[in-house]
């Protein structure tokens, strides 16, 4: 036989024992695998599978052997939920049940740049959810380098697809009266909160009664990237606040099929952690499909939840407040994006500012004071 491929062990320093495979070929050293902690069973498996490898072709040598992608999920998900928001974990899940439909059975120094490529191409989705999904498989491969599986990412040079849309935009003050006027007690908590703190919809889910400092007047907020941030309280939304911490806002208030439901009722022990919540206590993790329906019904076109959170910014430059002071209660890296997409100018400042323009009569009169003069 030309190459073959044997299981050995060895003791840690806590007298635990790891496996290595040991591979021999003709004419040339012998390299050693790692396989980390795994069992016999699964260890034998792995000698099995090199081997066949080594002898079909399609062997790549690696200092550690690079596993299954269905087997890499579990601990890069782990690592990901200790280490990102709980929002973007959930991304990675629902994101990676996709992608390994579509590379299950192959090792990850398998997995090529125009695979991936191929795999962004027949999604029937926008570029913007295309994005997201290629930034959720490069992460998956810069951690196989760090943890030493991969060389290289399969996902270098991989551009970032033009986006044209800038998702959902800002309500203006019209709208967003009208939309509180027709809001159930949980819609409308749930607004107001929104567009009195900024929270993104994952922050917004995953707010506790324990993050606000009452003293300070602020909301303590991990966002993105486990960054931490301070969100500071107005008297309304202190008002608000202090409602909720006693009365819980019952989302099945005003649909059809509830009937003899109350508005609001008494908070239980179980419902004192998160400020929205289902009765049982737990936090909202579905979609908030009732917020959706309250948009259409509405009329308002082009808004979904994450304009709530643009209203908030665009309410503070109404306010005239620094762009600087908006970035960092927004939470945003980079004070342009703030202002690019965040900022927008409605129609009513649009025509306050043009007539802030002198009239032509003002304008001549000023001109017949200079010529006498």
């Amino acid at each position: 036989m030309k190459a073959n491929v044997f299981l050995r062990t060895y003791p840690t320093s806590k007298k635990k024992m790891r496996y290595y495979l040991v591979i021999r070929r003709r004419g040339c050293k012998d390299t050693t695998i790692s396989l980390g902690q795994i069992t016999k069973k699964q260890a034998e498996q792995q000698r099995v599978i090199v081997l066949s490898e080594l002898l079909t072709g399609i062997y790549s040598p690696q200092t550690k052997l690079a596993p299954y992608i269905e087997e890499f999920r579990g601990p890069f998900l782990e690592w990901a939920k200790g280490n990102r928001s709980q929002g973007t974990y959930l991304l990675y899940v629902n994101n990676l049940k996709f992608v390994i439909r579509d590379f299950c059975n192959q090792r990850l120094h398998n997995i090529t740049r125009e695979q991936i490529e191929n795999h962004l191409s027949r999604l029937s989705v926008s570029n913007r959810t295309k994005n997201i999904r290629l930034n959720t498989i490069r992460r998956l491969f810069t951690k196989a380098v760090d943890w030493g599986y991969l060389n290289k990412s399969p996902t270098d040079g991989i551009k970032q697809l033009k986006e044209n849309s800038k998702g959902s935009r800002s309500l203006t003050p019209n709208e967003l009266s009208h939309l509180l006027g027709i809001a159930s007690p949980w819609q409308l908590s749930f607004i107001r909160v929104a567009i009195y703190t900024g929270l993104r919809r994952a922050e917004l889910l995953n707010f506790k009664f324990k993050d606000i400092e009452w003293e300070n007047e602020r909301i303590e907020v991990i966002g993105k990237g486990s960054k931490k941030r301070y969100v500071y309280i107005n008297a309304d939304l202190k008002h608000e606040l202090e409602f909720l911490s006693k009365h819980w806002p019952n989302p099945l208030y005003g649909n059809a099929w509830s009937k003899n439901v109350e508005r609001y009722c008494l908070r239980t022990k179980e419902q004192m952690t998160y400020v929205f919540c289902l009765k049982d206590g737990q936090p909202i993790k579905k979609d908030l499909n009732s917020l959706r329906i309250l948009f259409k019904k509405a009329k308002l076109d082009g808004v979904t939840l994450h304009g709530l959170r643009k209203t908030y910014c665009s309410l503070l430059a109404r306010g005239n407040v620094h762009p600087k002071v908006a970035q960092l209660l927004m939470g945003h890296s980079d004070v342009r994006l703030t202002m690019d997409i965040y900022t927008e100018a409605q129609p009513d400042q649009l025509l306050d500012a043009v007539k802030q323009l002198p009239t032509l009569r003002n304008l001549q009169k000023s001109n017949l004071k200079l010529v006498n003069s």
